[in-house]
């Protein structure tokens, strides 16, 4: 199988795209379950939460998705910290974009 090179700007974007999968588990674990908040129009807005169980979380910890999540983002760092120390400009740029893309 033959890959076309990544761009710098590309490895950024994949290293914050699995970032903010990763940190979404982060969250799940912190909490104890999943907790989402949904504003409806003007009235305001309502919390829903549900709990996981301790055995839950456990094979939530094991699963394939996240094992490959924490993988990915352990190979993924030390290059987007090198990206960022030589060029901070296109790491600050990407991040931004990332940030306010309308999909997070």
């Amino acid at each position: 199988m033959s890959l076309n090179e990544l761009t710098n700007e590309e490895i950024l974007f994949l290293y914050f795209s699995n970032k903010l999968i990763l940190d979404k588990y982060d969250t799940v674990f912190e909490i104890g379950g999943i907790e989402d908040v949904i504003d409806i129009l003007d009235a305001g807005r309502i919390t829903i939460y549900h709990k996981y169980t301790e055995n839950a979380l456990d094979e939530l910890a094991e699963h394939a998705h996240y094992l490959a999540v924490k993988q990915m983002h352990l190979k993924f760092e030390p290059i987007a910290l090198m990206i960022q120390e030589t060029d901070p400009s296109l790491f600050s740029r990407v991040e931004q974009d990332f940030l306010n893309s309308e999909l997070n």
